[in-house]
């Protein structure tokens, strides 16, 4: 090879690494950015999770609890939305007016749903949102609250139902 050969080949490799390297910049920089899809994700997670608690509420659910688990790496979801009831007939009854409200204020079908057949624990499963319902025994046996101290526990009290979409 001739000396002006491998000058050449030596500019070339020079000119890729710099235009990899402004690339890597760039994609480091718009990493750093939230974007906009992943606000509107959330936004649309946490409206949801207040049209489950809107549904636990109008069917009387007790005890209705919600944990953020957008701090937590490897989530199963962002939000669960736990309430408990005293017969199996009240856990049915609140689960299917969670179904109904959701579907009528967001056109959103769970993904995912079961228990409805022994009704001790209803689970509806909207991918960014979890609901349980939970016989009061049940939801005391297992205590789902405590699996996880990084989630921030809110009572239905503190979900922000003024910034919820009206239906």
């Amino acid at each position: 090879m001739t000396t002006k050969t491998i000058k050449k080949a030596a500019k070339k490799t020079t000119t890729k690494k710099t235009a990899t390297s402004k690339t890597k910049t760039s994609e480091k920089r718009s990493a750093k950015k939230k974007s906009p899809t992943a606000k509107k994700k959330n936004d649309e997670a946490a409206a949801l999770a207040s049209f489950v608690v809107k549904g636990m509420q109008e069917k009387k659910a007790k005890n209705i609890t919600i944990l953020d688990l957008r701090g937590i790496s490897n989530r199963v979801s962002d939000f669960f939305v736990i309430s408990d009831a005293d017969s199996t007939t009240h856990v049915n009854s609140i689960a299917g007016s969670v179904e109904e409200t959701v579907k009528k204020n967001t056109g959103e079908r769970p993904f995912h749903s079961e228990g409805w057949e022994n009704a001790q624990w209803i689970l509806m499963d909207y991918v960014n949102v979890v609901s349980h319902v939970f016989l009061r025994e049940t939801r005391e046996f297992y205590n789902l609250e405590s699996l996880d101290r990084k989630s921030t526990r809110l009572n239905s009290s503190h979900v922000a139902l003024s910034r919820m979409p009206s239906s």
